[in-house]
């Protein structure tokens, strides 16, 4: 941690300014990771702090769920939307569903893997929050319909 926000590493105090490019590894303690040792706060600085000063343009399709997927943990359910759908680059998807990143590499699986692997974790999360009104869901101030459905209680709990 440096300056109330997490580093990519401990050896890396440059995060945020000549290693703005690369993937944000520090996401992963909440955004993959249970997230047991996290400070939810810290966490929250940081992400705030990489959706404005990361340089997206350069990144990899898999940054963009893993960003997801922190916000979506922290309750920053418009952030969680807008990392997913952020328009860059690297961060569409082919009609065939190939997350493009570049002329010679037109099929990057870890970024299919991340979008798929965020809807299916965050997604059912983020329903199953807003159909128990019980923790921040999908944003709910009407640009989204959504409906859940047939959701097993068990599941439900470990979420």
């Amino acid at each position: 941690m440096r300056d109330g926000v997490y580093l990519a590493h401990e050896n890396c105090p440059q995060t945020f300014t000549e290693r703005n490019h690369d993937h944000p590894s520090m996401f992963g303690a909440l955004g993959v990771l249970p997230g047991d040792l996290v400070d939810r706060e810290t966490m929250r600085r940081t992400l705030a702090k990489v959706m404005k000063e990361w340089q997206w343009d350069q990144t990899w399709g898999w940054d963009y769920p893993l960003t997801a997927m922190t916000a979506a943990r922290l309750g920053e359910t418009n952030t969680a939307v807008d990392a997913l759908l952020m328009k860059t680059r690297k961060n569409r998807y082919l009609p065939n569903g190939h997350n493009w990143q570049r002329p010679n590499l037109p099929c990057y699986l870890p970024g299919n893997g991340g979008l798929l692997y965020a809807i299916a974790v965050d997604g059912r999360r983020l329903a199953a929050a807003r159909r128990r009104d019980s923790t921040p869901g999908f944003p709910s101030d009407g640009s989204w319909q959504v409906q859940a459905e047939n959701f097993n209680a068990q599941i439900l709990r470990t979420l």
